[in-house]
């Protein structure tokens, strides 16, 4: 691999463009949306790419520049050694760090011509168009060379960490080539969802729950029981009895500042990080989530109403990295619900969790807060529709074109990414049945 090109979402229509040219004219150049196959870990595949390149292509432009995860693969391939090669697309300033490399000046000159000037200085660097070089390593190539890639340390990057994540509807990301690998694939993963299988019929056989079932009983010791925990939500008591949840649509606000109804949510824990390093407690306005490693995602789920179409908002102040994700759930009916996840630098993802993380699309907003400070996010479940808002803008209202979950529960998530620890505060849950 030779070219990795980092950019901000708010610019992907230039990056998309660039890489596809870039491409076409035969020079080895690597883009997530352009590269990732389908099913991959998106991070993990950020990682390798990042690690395997030569050279280091930047998207300069105001927002780029107000990503944390930008300056992060930023430091990151200057520390390396990369050979660095900054495009800027806007004007303004060239960061200090990158004022020592030589860069080409889309802003001031035509589309074309830039081009041509990149073309000359990957060709000056020594990558040929591929017809001229060695055919670059398949998927399942890159794969293997990844696994023995040893980073010295994390590596933040511009993408939200999240478990194994496969679009299921034809929106977003182009498929790769390597379908002979992917069948492989596909056929060794349906071996093992067999052996699973029997694995959880034997456990239930025997009464001992399943390993890995996001249900209360499976996972109730992970978080810290109600004695450990002081922080609870309050609810509104005039909803309607738990024996009974399908007529239960009352709306409700938590304030996370009273200690009596934490019978009322379940919480579970997915993800590959130690569980017992996730702690949750008790401040004087709000719940707060410390989660000590990567790979955790918390989840509290409202367990005595169902709802159809629902809006729900939640406040959260952000008290440490900016590496975090905060998540809104609905429609949760056991291993399924749809669920939204913004980071701390503006990315935010739409999943279909069936057992798995099936990415819906994603995206990129200037909506978001950075840093130490309070976002407020909002998630519509109405009809066939699921939108997403944050600190009262409009930032993506998707259709489901197929198999729409009716109804079920609402709940929360936080999650860390590869950068911890991850610190957070749920000051505000509101769940309302139509948005006003």
């Amino acid at each position: 691999m030779s070219t990795f090109i980092s950019y901000s979402r708010a610019d992907s229509s230039f990056a998309v463009r660039l890489a596809k040219d870039l491409k076409s004219a035969g020079f080895d150049v690597w883009l997530d949306q352009l590269d990732i196959p389908t099913g991959a870990r998106w991070d993990d595949e950020v990682e390798i790419a990042l690690d395997l390149c030569k050279t280091f292509m930047i998207v300069l432009s105001p927002e780029s520049l107000q990503s944390q995860n930008v300056k992060d693969e930023i430091g990151f391939a200057i520390d390396s050694g990369k050979e660095i090669l900054p495009l800027r697309i806007k004007s303004g300033d060239i960061p200090f760090r990158l004022r020592r490399f030589q860069y080409v000046d889309f802003s001031k000159r035509s589309y074309q011509d830039g081009l041509k000037e990149v073309k000359g200085l990957l060709s000056a660097t020594g990558q040929l168009p591929t017809e001229e070089i060695a055919k670059k390593p398949s998927g399942a190539e890159l794969h293997h060379a990844g696994e023995e890639v040893q980073l010295t340390s994390p590596v933040p990057v511009s993408h939200a960490t999240q478990p194994t994540v496969r679009n299921v509807e034809e929106r977003g990301m182009p498929l790769r080539s390597g379908s002979r690998s992917r069948s492989l694939m596909i056929a060794l993963v349906g071996l093992a969802a067999l052996v699973v299988g029997g694995i959880i019929i034997s456990a239930v056989r025997s009464g001992k729950p399943p390993v890995g079932t996001p249900s209360s009983q499976a996972v109730v010791n992970d978080i810290p029981s109600p004695a450990e925990v002081t922080a609870v939500p309050t609810t509104d008591t005039s909803q309607a009895s738990a024996q009974n949840p399908a007529e239960q649509t009352g709306a409700f606000l938590t304030k996370f500042l009273d200690s009596k109804d934490l019978d009322d949510w379940e919480h579970f824990i997915l993800g590959e990080g130690k569980r017992n390093q996730l702690s949750v407690s008790q401040s004087a306005d709000g719940l707060v989530f410390n989660l000590d490693d990567a790979e955790l995602h918390a989840y509290y789920i409202y367990r005595p109403a169902i709802y159809d179409d629902v809006v729900i908002k939640m406040k959260v102040e952000n008290l440490g990295q900016n590496t975090n994700k905060v998540g809104l759930v609905c429609r949760r009916s056991g291993d399924t619900w749809y669920e939204f996840t913004v980071t701390g630098g503006g990315e935010w993802r739409l999943f279909d969790y069936r057992d798995k993380y099936l990415q819906l699309t994603n995206g990129g907003t200037q909506a978001i807060k950075y840093g130490k400070t309070v976002n407020e996010y909002e998630m519509r479940c109405i009809g066939n529709e699921i939108s997403l808002r944050i600190n009262g803008q409009e930032v993506i209202t998707y259709p489901i074109k197929k198999d729409v979950y009716p109804q079920g529960q609402v709940g929360l998530s936080i999650s860390s990414g590869a950068v911890f620890p991850i610190d957070m505060k749920v000051m505000e849950f509101e769940v309302s049945n139509r948005s006003s």
